[in-house]
């Protein structure tokens, strides 16, 4: 048995089908790199925050030993030695009596630029260089 189409059957046409997935396109081409920029913004803050997190731990542990020798990354902020969007190193001075911490960007951070602090408090953001940050200010910008 086959039925005749009925006025009162409603539906979509192919046209209004296509108009929706082209709008639905366009909002997303706008939208994903705002997105992208939100979540890249939030990985820099989270980054900074551990740094200062790290310097803090830093001056507690020169505090008790009265140097920064065998001072490790790994050892004194594991949540920064784990994350996967910057590499984080830590270079001690010749003398133990001081440091610089670098974080130098991967992965979706490349290209925002390496982010620094020493022992003085002294913070530098090269936003042109992802491996090296030595223009140091009292703050990151």
């Amino acid at each position: 048995m086959i039925r005749e189409p009925n006025a009162a059957q409603g539906g979509f046409t192919l046209l209004e089908l296509l108009m929706v997935v082209v709008i639905i396109g366009i909002l997303a081409a706008v939208a994903y790199p705002s997105y992208q920029g939100h979540i890249q913004r939030t990985h820099q803050a989270e980054v900074k925050s551990q740094m200062l997190g790290l310097q803090s731990t830093l001056e507690r542990y020169r505090a008790q030993r009265l140097t920064y020798q065998n001072a490790t990354v790994a050892a004194l902020a594991t949540d920064l030695a784990r994350n996967r969007m910057y590499n984080v190193s830590l270079e001690i001075s010749a003398n133990f009596q001081g440091y610089t911490l670098t974080a130098r960007p991967q992965g979706i951070m490349v290209g925002t630029g390496a982010y620094a602090v020493n022992h003085l408090g002294q913070r530098c953001h090269n936003r042109s260089n992802d491996s090296a940050c030595t223009n140091f200010a009292a703050n990151w910008d």
